[in-house]
């Protein structure tokens, strides 16, 4: 967790002792929408950050043997629509592996602008939370705007 749950009380003007379970699901959204619109990963320090970039190598290698494994789980399927399909998602597993692993390497730390895109999501999503469809939306602008700057990977 990028923000503690007392610095998110106090940005939503709750209680110290307002419930954990009505606070968290909220801040712990705002911050992966941070990071789904950032395109990478974003830690509290930059320890963090580091530690995390050194495991970068090796879930890429176990990701392909997991690859690996399941073309030839697939091969030996006699039915070529199974084998088309088995080999698809391992190739889909594969790609989404080296997505979490770029979003690792390209990890940011926690700054101002990040934090404030975090607490104005996390106001957003509490505000809303009984309107699903308002919670539904795209990030607030003002979020989206300290964003911004820090986002990579547009495909462009």
């Amino acid at each position: 967790m990028l923000l503690d749950l007392a610095t998110a009380r106090r940005h939503l003007r709750v209680d110290d002792d307002y419930p954990e379970a009505q606070v968290l699901p909220y801040l712990l959204a705002a911050e992966d929408a941070a990071q789904q619109f950032l395109n990478r990963a974003v830690y509290a320090t930059q320890q963090q950050l580091d530690d995390a970039r050194g495991t970068v190598t090796t879930l890429l290698t176990g990701a392909v043997a997991t690859r690996e494994a399941a073309y030839a789980a697939a091969d030996a399927q006699a039915d070529e629509d199974v084998r088309c399909m088995l080999r698809g998602q391992a190739v889909h597993t594969y790609a989404q592996a080296k997505t979490d692993a770029q979003r690792i390497a390209l990890g940011i730390v926690l700054n101002d602008s990040i934090r404030a895109a975090v607490l104005l999501t996390l106001g957003h999503l509490f505000e809303h939370r009984e309107d699903v469809a308002a919670a539904l939306q795209e990030l607030p602008k003002g979020a989206r705007s300290l964003l911004w700057p820090y986002r990579i990977g547009l495909g462009v």
